[in-house]
């Protein structure tokens, strides 16, 4: 067993569903801050050079848990990297 932490750095491959889940939620934000006058960036995925996607575990839950269910096309592959977890005791109390 290991203990990951909400904080810790995650890869995935998105997939094309995904990827249109991220544009869309680029393009939400860009229409806010225009709204208030702010600058709007032009929407370019951050994908290393084995096509994974890093976030940090809790944004990923947030960007994709809503898209994630039985019969829901996958946001991004099933693999997960966690850039580091920690091991831990194994022993499983019974209570």
């Amino acid at each position: 067993m290991y203990k990951v932490n909400i904080n810790d750095i995650v890869k995935v491959k998105l997939t094309e569903h995904g990827k249109k889940i991220e544009r869309e939620k680029n393009e939400k934000l860009n229409e806010l801050i225009s709204a208030f006058g702010g600058q709007v960036s032009e929407y370019k995925p951050s994908v290393d050079e084995d096509g994974y996607t890093t976030y940090q575990l809790w944004s990923l839950f947030g960007t994709f848990g809503s898209h994630m269910g039985l019969t829901q096309e996958l946001p991004f592959e099933t693999e997960i990297i966690i850039t580091k977890a920690k091991p831990m005791n194994t022993k499983i109390q019974t209570d």
